[in-house]
């Protein structure tokens, strides 16, 4: 009941509250139309995080964004006034958040979106972009068919990439008529995913050369596609394809591989149809690029799958000496990628790692770290930490290959 002292500042909030009741007409928020809602799982610190970096750069690119954090009011109302008023919805989704697509308030702005036929472009960091599973997860069945999305992921913390990106996102949700989601269904009704894998049995090289790179493609950007194209019998001959294909075809074959690998059900039919054997041939005699596909392939065999049969299957079949030349002689994505593949079969089974040592695999990781590539850098000093956790023969056998000093050194440069 005391007089207002209009001399104290008063929160935003309250401001907006007051305006709201003087004119029931306008909209709970200013401006009343956005183009783009970002969604994301608050109070989740990283999803805010990576929210805000989208939010810079969509305004600095002239784009109006609703975002809870800069709104005045973020109730059930205003969300539902900022999806329904928002040209695109853009879902970002964290790793390290179990119910990034499960929390009540994602539930109510993603159906919000559907609803209002908005179409949802989820966002993920490129380095969790093959966690598409995990994110989808236990949510609820009337949101699983943002596995048939294409998910954007970018490279949140460098400034010119992830406006390169933001600029996709804004080109490819400029078209009003722009559907909302499709259903996994109606995708793949659109796809012949049989007839692209008779053409893998044909004798046509150019037909199977076309074939594989498309379901490369469609394996690569869609991941409800992981699925669909393995359901339609397409392994088999991929895996036909890496050694009894011509040279346009191993690549491509690998490549296909690898994608479909993302998806853990798919690493054991993958390494069930013999695909292990003719990846490591690869990795011995194939050419450079051929060589690099064939370690990425291994790599997400041994690393999606939840059956360490796998990973036995990969060192077993010879895999290690090859991983450890590529890893040794090459100062690029190929090394990084042969160090990750090397780093995952260490932590396997104790005769596993002990034969993984006995190939030399300590020597040649300390010589890693001795490189300029930082993320087989990284994917090293994982590796000998966990070759020496618990074991003191391997302590010592790292301590004598002369790790101790390069560790230090990436411990206090890095």
């Amino acid at each position: 009941d005391e007089p207002i002292n209009n001399s104290l500042p008063i929160h935003p909030r309250l401001c907006g509250i007051a305006m709201i009741h003087e004119n029931k007409d306008a909209p709970l928020n200013e401006p009343g139309r956005w183009d783009f809602f970002i969604s994301y799982r608050r109070p989740n610190v990283r999803g805010l995080g990576d929210a805000v970096k989208l939010h810079s750069t969509l305004t600095s690119l002239g784009k109006t964004v609703w975002m809870a954090e800069s709104m005045v009011l973020v109730d059930a109302a205003a969300t539902t006034e900022g999806v329904q008023n928002s040209g695109c919805v853009l879902a970002v989704a964290t790793f390290d958040d179990d119910e990034s697509f499960r929390h009540p308030f994602r539930f109510r702005e993603l159906r919000s979106a559907r609803e209002a036929g908005k179409f949802i472009q989820p966002v993920v960091r490129v380095e969790e972009a093959h966690c598409m599973e995990h994110f989808l997860r236990g949510a609820p069945r009337d949101l699983q068919f943002l596995e048939a999305v294409e998910w954007v992921d970018m490279n949140l913390w460098d400034v010119r990439s992830r406006s390169a990106r933001v600029n996709q996102i804004i080109q490819a949700t400029s078209n009003p008529n722009k559907p909302a989601t499709q259903s996994i269904h109606d995708l793949q009704a659109a796809r012949n995913f049989e007839g692209l894998v008779k053409l893998l049995c044909s004798r046509n090289v150019t037909g199977r050369t076309g074939s594989v790179e498309v379901l490369g493609s469609l394996a690569k950007t869609k991941f409800g596609f992981k699925r669909l194209i393995v359901d339609a019998g397409a392994v088999k001959p991929l895996v036909r394809l890496l050694s009894m294909g011509n040279n346009r075809c191993k690549k491509p074959a690998a490549a296909t591989l690898t994608h479909l690998a993302h998806y853990h059900k798919n690493c054991v039919l993958i390494a069930q149809a013999g695909a292990v054997q003719p990846l490591v041939k690869l990795l011995i005699s194939g050419n450079h690029g051929e060589k690099a596909q064939a370690v990425a392939a291994l790599g997400h065999l041994a690393k999606y799958s939840n059956d360490d049969d796998n990973r036995v299957l990969i060192a077993n079949a010879g895999a290690v000496k090859p991983l450890l030349r590529i890893m040794s002689d090459s100062n690029g994505w190929d090394a990084w990628m042969a160090a990750e593949a090397l780093m995952i079969l260490v932590e396997d089974k104790d005769d596993t790692r002990a034969a993984i040592v006995r190939a030399g695999v300590v020597e040649t990781l300390v010589k890693v770290l001795g490189t300029e590539n930082p993320f087989a850098k990284m994917e090293a000093a994982l590796a000998l930490g966990r070759l020496a956790a618990k074991n003191n023969d391997n302590r010592v056998l790292i301590a004598n290959a002369g790790a101790v000093e390069p560790l230090v050194r990436l411990m206090t440069d890095s």
